[in-house]
């Protein structure tokens, strides 16, 4: 039986934690952050609209990294409380305590000389807390915040004199001399981090080519029981990588994380000359197609180091009221393949699911189209781990091509429902977990429910229907084995 709530008009901004004063704190940060950072600028001797113009993506990354960790647990809870939503949900979906075991999950995959998180998401930009010292006691009088705030401002070229990546590769190379002589450093921890060869064009790790084969998996999209299963399926699938990103909020995710920094811009020239950062290597993404255009304009930007898809589309986002974007294993395969000798991830391996509120849209020209529920994407895993023609396919290639044996591929995913909705717009709970949201206008007309989502005994399922009873076709909820799509 379905229970309709009712909300009275305009109260989502009474409803929501977030706008009780945690994004009003979040923005005080990140202005305070790009404040300091421009008046840095002026003092260097620049024009204060010159200053403005010269803020890059990269900055409001930075500065977003630094407001959010002065946004306070104790604002937070706070906000939370004003909203009444303290003895709502006992325990979130996601958050840093569920990552805590992602490391434990990691070493059943048995991957040997792994880099630890704090050794690759250090923004000070240091390798290791003794090369961190060395580095503050030589440079900088302030501290780390202004540390890391003055590493942003070596984005002009001209004036500071910046590092490219070719520098700070000799720069480690160096140091591992330097600190060869101390028999408290350990010199191997900088031969694992995986660094670009200029002069063989290929990553390396250990000092030896690497040749790495990735799929996206975005932890959130996927509840946390079920980190393991998809991380299993995607290893048997023939893949030796995987790629991920950080919500602000989870940024502590440890495991073994080996990568090099580097943007993605498209693949056409002019949006690789405008997105890509000096002394930052530049890949590109782009899906199945004439992949040789695609890499011939980034080495008109990168003119050497390895080929980098460093975001392979199998399929697309799917918006509400528009149509599903069907996976094409012949063209998908025939791409894949062809850059199985250059670097490729594949975006996304398995979509998962766009929870909550994490849906979003995106703009396609003038309009903005909102994104739905499921975030399918035509990849190679379904919404719910199951295995499609894609990935068999890609995996055939991989020991074809290759020739990697990957592990046996695990039996299929069971027990997977998919609640179909007959109602008009709005949000379903169960057992007080945001199942994402449903809209009439189509085309997804289910969604998909973990089964970590679920209890034994009675499920409690909640509908907020802001059609009110307008939008009740029915007061029940069927269930499907399998996605249910127009």
């Amino acid at each position: 039986m379905i229970e309709v709530l009712y909300l009275p008009k305009n109260t989502t901004t009474v409803l929501q934690p977030m706008d009780q004063g945690i994004i009003r704190s979040f923005k005080s940060h990140f202005n305070k952050f790009k404040f300091k950072h421009i008046i840095e600028q002026i003092n260097y001797g620049d024009a204060t609209i010159e200053c403005y113009k010269k803020l890059t993506q990269k900055d409001a990354i930075l500065f977003s990294y630094l407001a959010w960790k002065d946004v306070s647990v104790d604002t937070i809870s706070k906000c939370f409380q004003h909203a009444k939503w303290e003895n709502r949900i006992e325990e979130p979906i996601m958050g840093d305590h569920k990552i805590k075991n992602f490391e434990q999950i990691i070493e059943k995959l048995m991957i040997t000389d792994p880099i630890k998180e704090e050794e690759f998401i250090d923004f000070t930009y240091s390798e290791n807390d003794e090369l961190h010292e060395f580095v503050q006691n030589n440079n900088y009088e302030n501290n780390d915040e202004n540390a890391i705030l003055d590493s942003s401002i070596t984005e002009d070229c001209e004036r500071n004199n910046c590092i490219t990546h070719r520098d700070a590769i000799k720069c480690i190379s160096d140091l591992k001399k330097y600190f060869s002589h101390d028999d408290n450093f350990d010199v191997n921890m900088l031969e694992r981090l995986l660094k670009i060869n200029y002069e063989k064009n290929c990553f390396t790790k250990n000092e030896v080519c690497f040749q790495y084969v990735s799929g996206t998996l975005h932890y959130f999209r996927v509840t946390q029981d079920q980190w393991e299963d998809r991380i299993i399926r995607m290893k048997a699938g023939g893949l030796n990588a995987i790629q991920t990103e950080l919500l602000p909020s989870t940024y502590q995710m440890g495991g073994p994380i080996i990568s090099v920094l580097f943007t993605t811009d498209g693949d056409w020239e002019s949006a690789l000359k405008r997105g890509s950062i000096k002394g930052v290597y530049t890949g590109v993404d782009f899906g199945p197609g004439d992949i040789f255009k695609a890499f011939l304009a980034m080495r008109r930007v990168q003119e050497d180091g390895p080929l980098l898809n460093s975001e392979f589309y199998p399929g697309w986002f799917t918006t509400w009221g528009g149509i599903k974007v069907k996976q094409n294993v012949n063209s998908v395969t025939k791409s894949f393949n062809q850059m199985l000798y250059m670097k490729a991830n594949i975006y996304v391996y398995e979509g998962g699911t766009n929870f909550e509120y994490y849906n979003g849209g995106y703009y396609s020209g003038q309009r903005l189209s909102p994104i739905i529920t499921s975030y399918d994407y035509s990849a190679p895993l379904g919404e719910g781990g199951t295995y499609t023609p894609l990935y068999y396919s890609i995996r055939n290639s991989i020991i074809k091509y290759l020739g990697w044996n990957p592990p046996e591929v695990p039996p299929p995913v069971i027990n997977i429902k998919y609640p179909k909705i007959s109602l008009s717009q709005g949000v379903v709970f169960v057992n007080g977990f945001n199942l994402g949201r449903f809209w009439n206008i189509g085309p997804q007309r289910s969604l998909y429910l973990p089964y970590p989502f679920l209890f034994e005994g009675i499920n409690r399922f909640a509908v907020l229907e802001l059609s009110g009873l307008a939008g009740m076709v029915n007061r029940y909820l069927e269930f499907s084995d399998v996605a249910i799509w127009d």
